[in-house]
């Protein structure tokens, strides 16, 4: 008689735990269906979020260009408009190249033109980072390093 139930006792816990592990593939397949329906939708809005972000870099970078422009003797803003311009031109850079390697060398110029023309600038240390980080990107090292060692001594110290 413990023989039988023994059998019963086998048989029922086997087939509880293929019904256990039906529920539970069920319960992970309706999971990742829920997972990939949101994660193309994150991606959607993400995307269209990225796109109206450049456009709004765009349209930004046309204004400095424009202010820049009409202003050549405003120096009281023109440095700060043209590190604005730099930074916003390396971002620019940096999404147009996706995977690839970005083109910095606009950035990088402008960057040297504020260290070069407003070499008293409050935020000198922003435009020649940004300057020697893209002239580190394009492997002019020496270049680089010269520009952080004048710009910014106190960063090379350790």
């Amino acid at each position: 008689m413990d023989t039988r139930k023994e059998e019963i006792a086998a048989t029922f816990d086997g087939r509880a735990r293929g019904y256990r592990d039906s529920v539970d593939a069920l319960v992970r397949r309706r999971l990742q269906d829920q997972r990939r329906v949101l994660a193309a939708r994150y991606e959607r809005r993400l995307r269209e979020e990225r796109a109206l972000e450049a456009d709004a870099r765009r349209r930004t970078m046309a204004e400095l260009r424009s202010f820049l422009a009409r202003h050549p003797r405003a120096d009281r803003y023109r440095a700060d408009v043209m590190l604005r311009l730099a930074e916003l031109t390396l971002l620019a850079a940096l999404d147009d190249a996706g995977e690839g390697t970005p083109d910095l060398g606009r950035a990088t110029a402008l960057a040297q033109q504020i260290v070069r023309e407003y070499p008293q600038y409050r935020a000198i240390d922003r435009a020649a980072y940004l300057a020697g980080y893209g002239l580190y990107e394009a492997e002019r090292y020496d270049e680089a390093l010269a520009m952080c060692q004048q710009h910014m001594p106190n960063l090379l110290t350790l």
